[in-house]
This record gives structure tokens, sequence and C-alpha cells, in this order.
């Protein structure tokens, strides 16, 4: 079942420039390890100009607890991607980056059929798509 996910944004420009040009984290790779994470906590990603930040897991660490390995848990939503080796934060651990590689460049909204509703409402846009 779809649901209807609503975004706002200040000025019709960044509407158009969120579904226009937005990408996401396609995958990461360790760069650093860091010390101290432990498997399977979820890390944010520092930088970049986004709407939704993407979010990482630690999948395996060694045993200092630096990250050897990283999955995408949520791919974010970007007008520019931070730039690599992007810092990771949360978790219990420090110092982890990770090289980042960008989904594909298009619409967060792929399907004009997707798209329920653009409104004006005090000053702000909003956009309604179903995901």
């Amino acid at each position: 079942m779809a649901d209807l996910k609503a975004r706002n944004f200040d000025k019709p420009r960044d509407l158009a420039r969120f579904v226009n040009i937005a990408r996401d984290v396609a995958s990461a790779a360790v760069d650093a390890g860091g010390a101290d994470y432990v498997q399977d906590e979820e890390l944010e990603v520092v930088g970049g100009e986004f709407e939704e930040r993407a979010i990482l897991k630690a999948d395996t660490v060694d045993g200092l607890g630096a990250i050897t390995s990283l999955s995408v848990v949520t791919a974010g939503a970007y007008y520019t991607l931070p730039v690599n080796p992007a810092v990771l934060k949360g978790g219990s651990g420090t110092g982890g980056t990770a090289t980042l590689t960008g989904g594909t460049v298009g619409a967060l909204v792929p399907d004009a059929a997707a798209v329920e509703n653009i409104s004006e409402s005090d000053g702000r846009w909003y956009l309604y798509h179903w995901v």
C-alpha cells in the first residue's frame, strides 16, 4: 500500500530544485574505521546539502571497534552529496569516515502520476506525493 508523503519548502524554486536534482547515497565504503564502534550501530552521514541525511550501519567491526564494512540503511535526499571522505556521526565510536557513491541524479518523485498536489499556504510550498 502506498503512503502519501508531504514535504514543505520556503520558495517554489526550492521545491523545483528538490524534485528535479535530488540525489541519494547508493553505497558506502569504509575510508577510516575509527575506534570503539559496535556492530550494527546506525551512523549519520555529516555534510552535504540535504532534505534528509543518509544513515549507514556498521555491519562489521574489528576487535578495536574499527568499522570494517558499512551498508546503507536510509539513502537520504541530497541536493549536494557530502564531500568524500564523509564523516560519520553517532554511535559509541569516533573517527569513522566513509567514501560515498551517489545514486542516480533524478527526481525523488519519479513519476508525475505520483504527485497528488502542490499547494501554497502561509508562505510555504507543499508537495504531496505517493511513495
